[in-house]
């Protein structure tokens, strides 16, 4: 068998000195095995001004053509952006917003017939076994559009539906329409426009455009047009005077629209990707759900400037009675109070419980997007009972030793409660409790009183720890089994 395996060589794959704005190679590994069989592996980096589409085929986003440098050069095969399993360029992410790099890993690199490389193709100059792989062009099919006034003010344009072009085509042949419609509620007309790194097709004009209507409507050019590459397009709106702008206020990156209650297992899933932690197994609180309202009153849109209020974050739908707090990471961007790391715990959980987020000052589109939820629970827990042998007592532990009871305890269902229903029916509002030295809880019944099946201990926070912490209130329900007779007790906390 042919080692096609251990390395002989190596080489280098590289961006020809022609090239600039087109992103850059990293982590490039070129592998020469002993037969001569050549692969490469490559990342190719995003430049900031490209846009990344949802393929409908290989090479929609962006492709590489590259040369082969041994003791004789040849070109080799164009590489494309992934569609399916087509095109070796395999970006980074499956969200193209979240779209950063490209990866060829393996690539085969074969000689001018299409024949893998043998060993004697493989030397440089010096008889050594090295191949390099220069990059002789990048052509990244779509750059960014932005818009910004006279005075490099960027515009908020409305980008919900498809009045605003948020990307151009490079490609010259047919060039493609310029649309935006800028958010405000100014409607002065007449306004002129330019289009800069951008060409016009058949040379239409790229300077004195004119808005059909009001600034506030939305506008197609009428030329077509193609994108320079190498930098964002931009277009510059020149108002006589500072546009009134209106923004949007929205969350978890959807513009001017609130998150609408989710579940917290939904919020584990696509499009929200959301880590939640610290949700006990099986808990009821896997339906509890998050919802994120921006200030009532303003439609979501708010003026340049201005100061809305809050955010409102609610936690509904809550059932387990061991969870006490939800810690909400988030960050927020578009205001004076933006952060990339805020916190917010939502806690009082009896019902629907909600927090606020000041926005401060809007500069521009406010989002609140939240990126990690932490679930908080009681650490000390009635965890089970046992029965005494003349089932007069009921042993009970809990997750840490008790020290002492509160000097309120009562034994009638009121206040500080140990509530004793002995047979399921009748309360013993004479038991008594005493803390063991092993840290359990004895409740002995009075009289003749006797535990039977169906009996029921109702614990509400009379129980103390070395902290000082009140045991989470719970209901223990003793089980006999009638052939065996042990018992078993089922703990449902509060």
């Amino acid at each position: 068998m042919i080692d096609d395996t251990t390395q002989t060589g190596n080489g280098t794959v590289k961006l020809h000195s022609s090239l600039s704005n087109v992103g850059s190679i990293v982590n490039d590994v070129v592998n020469i095995a002993p037969n001569g069989r050549t692969t490469a592996t490559f990342t190719l980096v995003k430049p900031d001004w490209a846009h990344v589409i949802t393929p409908a085929a290989a090479g929609d986003t962006v492709e590489v053509d590259y040369d082969i440098y041994g003791v004789y050069y040849t070109s080799g095969t164009t590489l494309q952006s992934r569609y399916n399993t087509s095109g070796d360029l395999v970006p980074n992410s499956s969200d193209i917003d979240k779209v950063t790099q490209y990866t060829v890993s393996n690539l085969l690199i074969a000689a001018k017939s299409g024949a893998p490389l043998d060993l004697d193709e493989v030397k440089d100059g010096s008889g050594l076994h090295n191949i390099s792989l220069v990059i002789t062009d990048v052509n990244w099919k779509q750059a960014k559009v932005e818009f910004y006034d006279n005075n490099n003010r960027k515009l908020a344009v409305d980008t919900s539906g498809t009045d605003t072009s948020v990307y151009l085509t490079t490609a010259s042949t047919p060039g493609a329409q310029i649309k935006f419609k800028v958010v405000t509620s100014d409607t002065t007309t007449g306004i002129k426009y330019d289009i800069q790194n951008a060409t016009g097709v058949s040379g239409v004009a790229t300077t004195g455009l004119e808005i059909a209507g009001a600034i506030n409507t939305a506008h197609t050019s009428t030329g077509y047009y193609y994108a320079n590459g190498g930098d964002v397009v931009k277009v510059v709106i020149k108002p006589s005077a500072p546009v009134a702008l209106n923004y949007k206020i929205g969350a978890q990156g959807v513009v001017g629209t609130d998150l609408t209650a989710k579940t917290m297992t939904a919020l584990q899933t696509a499009p929200y990707n959301i880590p939640v932690t610290g949700l006990p197994t099986g808990s009821a609180d896997a339906n509890a759900t998050l919802a994120i309202a921006a200030p009532t009153g303003i439609s979501n849109t708010a003026a340049e400037g201005s100061v809305p209020g809050y955010y409102t974050l609610t936690i509904g739908s809550h059932a387990d009675g061991v969870v006490t707090a939800f810690e909400v990471d988030y960050t927020l961007t578009g205001c004076s109070e933006a952060t990339s790391s805020g916190t917010v715990t939502i806690k009082d959980l009896g019902g629907a419980s909600s927090e606020t987020v000041y926005i401060g000052t809007v500069l521009g589109n406010v989002d609140l997007t939240v990126t990690a939820i932490r679930v908080k629970t009681m650490s000390f827990l009635v965890k089970g009972a046992t029965v005494s042998t003349d089932e007069t007592k009921a042993i009970i532990n809990c997750s840490e030793n008790a020290v002492r009871l509160s000097p309120d305890i009562t034994y009638n269902g009121t206040g500080n409660t140990i509530d004793v229903v002995y047979d399921g029916t009748n309360k013993d509002t004479s038991a008594t409790a005493v803390v063991n030295n092993d840290g359990t809880v004895t409740v002995t019944l009075s009289g003749s009183n006797k535990f039977t099946a169906g009996a029921t201990i109702r614990i509400d926070a009379p129980v103390v720890n070395a902290a000082g912490q009140q045991v989470k209130a719970a209901t223990i329900t003793l089980t006999k089994n009638a052939t065996t007779g042990v018992w078993t007790a089922n703990v449902v906390n509060k």
